[in-house]
């Protein structure tokens, strides 16, 4: 499944990509995020995380143990999560590209994403999830935003 989006931001990218890439930054933006931290099994020079967010799309509910390994960065243009999440509900693995660009004092964020999704979760069918990682990600930019505020520089 193939979802993309793309998200105005107020601050320079070069501040925005940083907090894009701090687990306090995103646990806090994050809804239904329970815990985000540099994976301790990871290579210490590796941009890796783990992360619990408690997530529900239709009346399928559940608890997604997730990993998310970055790769490609080139600050403050763009990076490539590689994302595996499980829980009893299912699984979802895939890729997201996150692209920042700066157009007259914003910053002009595009997403991308290819996930494959099994089992229950699966069921709620491709149109649902899409809707519901479109939602998923707009709120995490709006809460993105409110967190680094309006400074034009990315700082709260």
């Amino acid at each position: 499944m193939r979802v993309e989006g793309t998200a105005k931001l107020a601050g320079k990218p070069a501040a925005l990509f940083d907090r894009l890439l701090d687990p306090d930054t995103l646990r806090s933006c994050i809804k239904g995020c329970e815990s985000f931290d540099v994976d301790p099994d990871a290579d210490p020079d590796a941009r890796a995380y783990v992360a619990t967010v408690k997530v529900g799309v239709g009346a399928v509910k559940g608890r997604f143990r997730t990993t998310v390994a970055l790769s490609g960065i080139e600050p403050p243009v763009r990076y490539t999560m590689n994302i595996s999440a499980k829980s009893p509900v299912g699984r979802a693995n895939g890729t997201a590209v996150v692209q920042l660009e700066e157009r007259e004092g914003e910053t002009h964020l595009a997403w991308e994403t290819d996930v494959r999704v099994s089992g229950v979760i699966a069921a709620v069918g491709q149109r649902l999830l899409g809707a519901a990682a479109k939602r998923f990600a707009g709120q995490f930019f709006e809460q993105l935003q409110a967190t680094v505020g309006s400074g034009g520089d990315g700082s709260p």
